[in-house]
């Protein structure tokens, strides 16, 4: 079994546009991943090599990542270590104990396979970056950062948002008496709850970032401004060689902005209920 070697970590809340992104990146040939089929049988990592072989070949790579494409993998992690796919706060350093650093190290190594000797792993939900770098010190960690006010119309139309059965039945923890309150200021406005949860999410960045070597942020509103521009970036402090099979994947790709629709989704109140609870944080993330 290899040792996993700088793996790379995409970290993003979800609608952040990250999925996209890491299918992308997913082709540079240097990289291996987690399949559907890696996923599903996680005692059966041969599938998982079989498919990264298949992916290789260039007239087949398209069809792959359409019929079996690269994951999260959230049934592999949980495999190896049960509660990493939905832990009720963020996982930390000190979460670490021998057994999980030996059972992650030991899952991050199963995906790599010659010549793809990185591992590219996509993960949402907590950012759990310090937990993960205590595991792997010389990981790289690229987080995919989108408008808040954006993810949060886009959150509440997706099927997995279990935020309507409201904060005691989802993965986020209870609210803190600031958030309970601007909850209750909205009248438990489900849109205000996600807004909150996005929240949530940045926030704990905010503080597993401390001490983190290598971290990096790119917006996903400059990747659609620039693409090529955007992944040469994440190429270079990911210490990937830049691959004209990575270039012609982003040729042929569709980047496009569409944090225009949370306005054309949301009604005025809705709009401004995001600018009170959300605005002052996307302006301090450089948001206008």
């Amino acid at each position: 079994m290899m040792k996993a070697d700088r793996p790379i970590f995409f970290i993003g809340f979800g609608r952040s546009g990250s999925t996209h992104i890491f299918h992308v990146f997913s082709f540079h040939p240097a990289l291996a991943w987690l399949s559907r089929l890696g996923d599903e049988h996680p005692d059966r990592m041969w599938l998982n090599t079989l498919v990264l072989r298949a992916f290789g070949v260039n007239a087949l790579a398209d069809l792959v990542a359409r019929k079996i494409p690269a994951r999260e993998g959230w049934r592999y992690w949980d495999a190896h270590f049960p509660g990493f796919s939905e832990p009720f706060r963020d996982l930390r350093r000190d979460d670490v104990s021998p057994f999980v650093r030996a059972a992650m190290e030991r899952a991050v190594a199963r995906i790599a396979t010659p010549p793809r000797d990185r591992v590219l792993v996509k993960l949402t939900g907590w950012p759990r970056i310090a937990f993960l770098e205590e595991i792997f010190p010389d990981a790289k960690f690229v987080h995919i950062l989108r408008d808040g006010r954006a993810v949060t119309s886009s959150l509440v139309q997706t099927e997995f948002w279990r935020g309507w059965k409201g904060p005691s039945h989802w993965q986020w923890g209870p609210l803190s008496p600031q958030q309970e309150a601007a909850w209750e200021r909205w009248d438990h406005s489900f849109i205000a709850l996600a807004a909150i949860q996005w929240q949530k999410f940045i926030d704990a960045m905010s503080t597993a970032r401390q001490g983190v070597r290598n971290l990096l942020e790119v917006k996903y509103e400059d990747i659609c401004e620039a693409p090529e521009a955007a992944f040469r970036r994440i190429a270079e402090f990911c210490e990937v060689d830049w691959h004209p099979t990575l270039q012609a994947k982003i040729a042929r790709s569709e980047f496009r902005n569409t944090n225009y629709k949370w306005k054309r989704d949301l009604t005025e109140r809705q709009q401004e209920m995001l600018e009170d609870l959300l605005g002052p944080l996307c302006r301090e993330l450089g948001y206008a």
